[in-house]
């Protein structure tokens, strides 16, 4: 998509100098496409997308490093699926991958994603450095202290992939105040399928 386009009207019942903004359509490489409503749910991209509109529309989205740890076959939980376990407290969170376990972090200090200084559509996702080992390694001491069976385990991948925090770690959702009619849904990070239904509900027009 290359522009979010929209037009300006009067506002009836007021003064002829105030005017509102809506969407009226999209432009793409195929040609343009008229609609009366936008809903930017690009994630990581959200924020990007918004500056693809005039006027811009803020998304105060920015991706942050996530990484996540997957493990090696083990035996006492093979052909088991488990519940999805979350530690508040370590900033962790553990779920069934195939016959073993992924553990991820949310860390309480994030670092910004650097990958990709171009933007956050670019790759990098499996360049793991030493120091991303370092970063990482509390949580896997963590994660054991949890989840004994962890510590004879062995590692298999460690992961960096971009996730979309904003500044107060709330989602964002509704309309925008820079232009009518365009809707955001981002910074939901992996909690999308926890409020998908609320999503629709909150936002009838």
């Amino acid at each position: 998509m290359e522009q979010v386009l929209t037009d300006t009207s009067a506002v009836h019942g007021t003064a002829s100098s105030n005017t509102e903004t809506n969407v009226s359509g999209v432009r793409t490489e195929k040609g343009v496409i008229e609609c009366d409503f936008f809903v930017n749910c690009a994630g990581i991209w959200a924020r990007e997308l918004g500056k693809l509109c005039s006027p811009p529309v803020r998304v105060p989205i920015f991706p942050a490093e996530h990484f996540f740890l997957t493990y090696q076959k083990i035996d006492e939980l093979e052909g088991k699926q488990l519940p999805n376990v979350r530690d508040y407290d370590s900033h962790i969170y553990f779920r069934t991958w195939n016959d073993s376990l992924l553990v991820g972090a949310f860390e309480p200090n994030a670092r910004p994603w650097v990958n990709n200084p171009g933007g956050p559509g670019g790759g990098g996702w499996s360049e793991i450095t030493e120091d991303h080992w370092l970063h990482f390694a509390p949580f896997i001491s963590s994660a054991v202290r949890r989840v004994p069976v962890l510590k004879g385990a062995v590692h298999d991948h460690l992961l960096n992939t971009p996730d979309a925090f904003t500044p107060d770690g709330r989602w964002i959702m509704g309309e925008t105040p820079e232009v009518g009619r365009y809707f955001v849904c981002a910074g939901m990070n992996g909690n999308s399928l926890q409020v998908g239904i609320k999503f629709i509900r909150s936002t009838k027009y």
